[in-house]
């Protein structure tokens, strides 16, 4: 799991994670702005979930995981030497 939270950091995931994080942010605000659009209702519900799903689930809960787990030893003692 460490080798692929390293790996994940240099790949084109982190684009694609805050590219699509920003466009659900940003059609949030657009719906709020147009609520007479046909469906937007449903897009800023849609847009809305996906953010907090996506980007504030992972922010507040996997990252800060993925640091303990980054800071522990890979064979399973707790340490923090590698």
């Amino acid at each position: 799991m460490q080798s692929i939270n390293r790996i994940i950091l240099k790949s084109v995931f982190l684009p694609i994670f805050f590219g699509s994080s920003l466009a659900a942010a940003a059609l949030v605000v657009l719906m709020l702005f147009e609520p007479s659009l046909p469906g937007a209702q449903w897009a800023l519900a849609g847009s809305g979930l996906y953010f907090l799903g996506m980007f504030v689930v992972t922010v507040v809960g996997n990252v800060p995981l993925n640091n303990r787990l980054e800071s522990t030893d890979a064979n399973g003692s707790g340490g923090s030497e590698m």
